[in-house]
């Protein structure tokens, strides 16, 4: 693995996602709870003011302001220089 600094990008796709209202890796707020069609979208900020979306086909009962619990699968993660480039 090569040293990309101090600063990243960090991709992962919104299925991918687990959220939870017990436990998980990071804790957020939901900010937006969007229904589109069979799936979910839950808009979450992160305590370094970072938004993350998870996307679901279950409903999970939070709203707006709800503390919520993310875990993202570590081989679905990747992680990107500011220029761009694909580090992991």
């Amino acid at each position: 693995m090569r040293k990309v600094g101090k600063e990243f990008d960090l991709g992962i796709r919104p299925e991918y996602v687990k959220i939870s209202k017990e436990s998980g890796d990071i804790e957020g707020k939901v900010v937006v709870v969007e229904r589109l069609g069979t799936a979910i979208l839950y808009h979450v900020e992160l305590l370094s003011n970072v938004m993350l979306t998870a996307k679901t086909y279950t409903f999970i009962e939070v709203k707006e302001g709800d503390k919520v619990y993310l875990t993202l699968p570590r081989e679905k993660v990747r992680v990107f220089s500011k220029d761009g480039e694909r580090v992991i």
